[in-house]
């Protein structure tokens, strides 16, 4: 029985050795930090290392090191300074969708765009409001006030100067002659007349206040910098 024994530990002692994997058969990938990465030199396109620095695998794509173990969805949204498509990312550029490959046309059925892709140029990315749906445009890239916008203000001003003028009187004259010998006969407004000046109604006096502009529109671009915006159709 002991014999038996020791013939099953030393089967198992065995088991666990062959279980073992040798270390010098493992594939060795290069491990790199960003820096050294951006460092190698015209490296081979599906060059794989680690890169310490974001702790994933990485490959050379032909342009850059992509890292590899990113999630995509199909619909997501990046922003980027490529000019053209890559990689199953399309420039949201208004093109239509029977332009697409098949499987991109697909994906963009999917995603709800019938004719053509959403046009993101001039364009910023917002949330719906919860009645707009996906891919619709609205905004406008300046704004002009009307006056309801304006503030509640009162004005005040001065009357124009109409300058001196004259008022005419009622009354009558008489030839009566002052008989002193001396006079010789004048006109004398009487006293028993009136002395009521002319009446000239009702009238208006204008006054003016500063004013200008032209109603131009108020641009509201902040500081900007320009990339094009791309969407994941898949490969």
């Amino acid at each position: 029985m002991k014999r038996i024994f020791n013939l099953i530990i030393l089967f198992n002692c065995i088991m666990a050795i062959e279980a073992q994997v040798d270390g010098e058969l493992l594939l060795t990938v290069h491990n790199l930090d960003a820096t050294e990465l951006a460092g190698v030199t015209s490296p081979n396109t599906g060059s794989l290392a680690f890169n310490s620095t974001s702790n994933s695998f990485t490959n050379y794509d032909g342009i850059q090191w992509t890292q590899a173990t990113t999630d995509v969805y199909l619909g997501d949204i990046k922003t980027g300074f490529g000019n053209s498509d890559q990689g199953g990312w399309y420039v949201l550029d208004g093109r239509r969708i029977n332009s697409l490959p098949s499987n991109a046309r697909t994906a963009a059925s999917a995603l709800g765009f019938r004719r053509r892709l959403p046009n993101a140029q001039d364009r910023v990315l917002k949330q719906s409001n919860g009645s707009q749906g996906l891919g619709n445009t609205g905004g406008s890239n300046q704004i002009s006030l009307t006056q309801a916008n304006l503030p509640n203000v009162n004005f005040s001003g001065t009357t124009s100067a109409n300058g001196n003028h004259n008022h005419s009187v009622s009354g009558y004259f008489s030839d009566e002659r002052i008989r002193n010998n001396v006079d010789a006969y004048r006109n004398l407004l009487l006293a028993g007349g009136g002395t009521i000046s002319s009446t000239d109604g009702d009238h208006d006096h204008s006054f003016t206040v500063n004013s200008g502009g032209s109603s131009s529109g108020i641009n509201q671009y902040q500081p900007f910098i320009v990339v094009n915006t791309l969407i994941y159709l898949g490969e």
